[in-house]
């Protein structure tokens, strides 16, 4: 298996435990030279193997978490620069199963069929890949979304995975790369049926000292096998952080740390800012002073909150985008990375 040697789920059994993000992602450094002379099929195994790429589903939106994740990614750094990587993960894509994607889900040492295609159809909606594809090639791709999106149609396993492709399409091009008007407007009226619709709540939720926050509502969710797929990447992911409660887009971190915990929540929370600048929250600062104080990571573009489990420790526990609720090490979340030039500020608050 590529990268077993730094496969995070087997860590606990090494000598030198990983602990936290950052070690992570210095343990999967590929020296340029290497990924230069590496073939184009070779380099998307690799991205698709790679041990944290679970943290493209850590964010508000799949494009969101395919951006932050290609800023220290190697191999798909290296893929993006590729001019042939398009036909390579067309055919990459061609031999991804549908029937098989669910097959390895309760894996919790490799990486599943179902992120793989997830991946892949994320890879193949970007600009920078899909722009050389050549008109047959644009005509074959075409085809083959539509084919496997009814096969996903199909089977009642896939929900809001029916239709990547064009979910992040939709937020990263105005142009289709495919040419038939016809299957394109059917594609993107499946794609609008299961992809995550927000909309404001016009129940609004409040802070301790009664400012209105009005979140936003998801109509459709993940599901219960789509979700069991999501949360056993995390824990292979994760070795170290402590699974708690499942994947869904239901709600987010902002929204799990200051609002409710309670797995019936239905806010997601964009903004919490609300509640330290009304007061009901106040400053305590980097380092907490007791359990159940809350945590938020200030970084403009990767925002983050959670509450102090274990404050001698710096144990936190949030939600992670649309993925589950975890415990973890203050630093070992994919929302800190220590080779960013900007670090979040993390801070702590007491109410």
């Amino acid at each position: 298996m590529i990268l077993d040697f730094i496969k995070l789920s087997q860590v606990k059994n090494q000598e030198i435990i990983l602990i936290n993000h950052s070690q992570k992602i210095n343990a999967c450094k590929i020296d340029k030279q290497v990924l230069d002379k590496m073939p184009t099929a070779k380099l998307i195994d690799m991205v698709l193997e790679y041990p944290i790429l679970i943290d493209i589903f850590s964010y508000d939106s799949l494009q969101t978490g395919f951006e932050i994740v290609s800023t220290y990614c190697d191999p798909l750094v290296e893929l993006k620069e590729r001019n042939d990587a398009g036909t390579y993960l067309l055919d990459t894509y061609k031999n991804e199963d549908v029937s098989s994607a669910f097959k390895n889900i309760n894996s919790v040492t490799e990486n599943n069929n179902f992120l793989k295609m997830c991946v892949t159809e994320i890879l193949l909606a970007q600009p920078e890949i899909n722009e050389d594809f050549s008109v047959s090639e644009k005509l074959e791709l075409d085809k083959e979304i539509n084919k496997k999106n009814q096969e996903k149609g199909n089977d009642e396993r896939f929900g809001l995975s029916k239709n990547i492709y064009y979910q992040v399409e939709l937020t990263t091009s105005s142009n289709f790369v495919g040419s038939s008007f016809s299957s394109k407007i059917a594609s993107i009226s499946t794609a609008a049926a299961t992809q995550i619709t927000y909309s404001v709540s016009l129940l609004p939720v409040l802070t301790p000292n009664g400012t209105y926050i009005y979140p936003l509502r998801a109509d459709n969710d993940y599901t219960s096998t789509e979700k069991t797929a999501l949360n056993n990447q995390y824990i292979s992911a994760y070795p170290n952080a402590t699974y708690i409660s499942t994947s869904t887009a239901k709600y987010n971190c902002h929204s799990y740390a200051w609002h409710s915990t309670s797995p019936d929540n239905i806010s997601w929370i964009n903004d919490p800012s609300p509640y330290w600048s009304d007061g009901s929250y106040t400053y305590v600062g980097t380092s907490p002073t007791a359990n159940g104080q809350k945590v938020y990571y200030d970084r403009s573009g990767t925002e983050h909150s959670g509450i102090v489990t274990d404050y001698s420790n710096k144990k936190i526990t949030s939600k992670w985008g649309q993925g589950p609720v975890m415990l973890h090490n203050e630093k070992d979340c994919p929302y800190y990375v220590a080779a960013w030039s900007v670090l979040p500020v993390i801070k702590y608050y007491k109410r």
